[in-house]
């Protein structure tokens, strides 16, 4: 585990600005991540429960659904290549994408059945749930680095600067909880 230092931004240039300035700062890239991320909602707007099921649980339900909606989508896209050409290739990504979500729904879906198990952990506190946005994470091992980058954040019209753990590998936060109370830094 390090140090992630994230800013939320609610426009996109104001996000690349940053990510510009963090790498003339001197930070590497597979140090840096950026994605967006979608507001949490309550309990009962996600599931009938106490709450959303586990995030892996849709994940695994996305990866199977990506792999067999990419398969169709290969078979299909194969068969229109003489009709199509190249563009027979976005059949298959379009048939990952459905699959991917077609399989993350079917496990909120087994989520809701009767006699599943809900999850024990609630939504945080409204006031520290993440906002809509473009999502900028650094690692950041060094006291002076983390600040260095928690004022280039701000600077560039980040919100929500936080301090929190996690695996930053090759540039993808690949422990990310989207549903994690924030750890806001004190300005």
């Amino acid at each position: 585990m390090t140090i992630i230092i994230t800013g939320n931004f609610e426009q996109l240039p104001d996000a690349q600005k940053a990510l510009a300035d963090l790498a003339a700062a001197g930070i590497a890239a597979e140090q840096m991540s950026t994605f967006f991320v979608s507001p949490s909602a309550e309990p009962d707007q996600y599931f009938e429960g106490d709450g959303p099921p586990p995030v892996d649980e849709a994940a695994k339900g996305g990866a199977s659904g990506a792999a067999v909606g990419a398969a169709v989508g290969a078979v299909a896209g194969l068969a229109t290549l003489p009709l199509l050409g190249p563009a027979a290739v976005a059949v298959a990504g379009a048939g990952a994408y459905v699959g991917s979500f077609a399989g993350a729904m079917l496990k909120v879906e087994d989520h809701n059945e009767p006699g599943a198990e809900t999850p024990a952990e609630v939504l945080p506190d409204p006031s520290l749930r993440r906002k809509a946005g473009s999502l900028i994470a650094v690692a950041a091992s060094a006291p002076e680095l983390q600040r260095k980058v928690a004022d280039i954040l701000r600077t560039r019209g980040g919100t929500d600067i936080e301090r929190t753990e996690g695996r930053l590998v090759g540039g993808q936060w690949t422990d990310f909880d989207p549903l994690a109370p924030l750890r806001l830094i004190d300005a």
